[in-house]
């Protein structure tokens, strides 16, 4: 892909964010992050770095795919963390078929703050994953 098209994807992902952000206001911090750890979009709180939210989420998401792996219950698609502070959402972006163009598959990595329900989210969360394998 070429750095204009790369630079264009971003701003489609980072546009997307904006729009669920803004009908979805518990959400703290948001980012799509690579299957290799990467950040690609985010919109973050000022405090938080976005190369440390990428790390945690690719930690994070590598435990669930694995746990589901062994324990043999298929392929990963959300996971909800939910703590007396607020949840944290790893939604997989897992391309939809194969040898498809652009945009990479990776995560959504969410914090929402309390009183949080991520599960009001999801059908939300889909449609979003949706809008991004978009071409």
């Amino acid at each position: 892909m070429s750095q204009e098209n790369w630079q264009n994807e971003v701003k489609r992902m980072q546009g997307l964010l904006k729009n669920f952000v803004t009908t979805h206001p518990g959400i703290l911090n948001i980012a799509i992050v690579s299957e290799e750890g990467l950040p690609m979009a985010s919109i973050l709180e000022k405090n938080v770095d976005d190369v440390w939210y990428s790390k945690i989420s690719a930690a994070a998401s590598a435990m669930v795919e694995r746990i589901l792996l062994e324990t043999r219950k298929g392929e990963e698609q959300y996971c909800i963390m939910q703590g007396r502070d607020g949840c944290v959402i790893i939604f997989f972006l897992k391309q939809p078929r194969a040898n498809a163009p652009t945009p990479a598959s990776g995560v959504l990595f969410i914090t929402m703050a309390p009183p949080a329900d991520a599960f009001t989210l999801l059908p939300d969360l889909f449609a979003l994953k949706t809008k991004y394998f978009e071409i």
